[in-house]
């Protein structure tokens, strides 16, 4: 019951804090300077699996299997 209740919370706290998620760029090619009248469309695609919970740095007995995929897009635009 109790790591129910854990795997419970944790999840509520994860789509709680998920809709106040920010991004941060740290790819160099960012910041390349484009020709002008250059336009594009970007597509940021993450997948990420998890198979195991760890509270208080141990690992819980419960099955555990966490899947997210995560895309964004972006687009850019270049002026004189």
């Amino acid at each position: 019951m109790k790591i129910r209740f854990v795997s419970l919370l944790f999840l509520s706290m994860m789509a709680a804090t998920s809709a106040n998620a920010t991004v941060l760029a740290t790819d160099p090619a960012d910041y390349v300077p484009l020709p002008p009248g250059t336009n594009l469309g970007l597509l940021y695609y993450q997948h990420s699996e998890s198979t195991a919970f760890y509270a208080d740095g141990k690992r819980t007995p419960a099955p555990f299997d966490v899947q997210s995929d995560i895309s964004t897009t972006q687009a850019s635009s270049a002026s004189q």
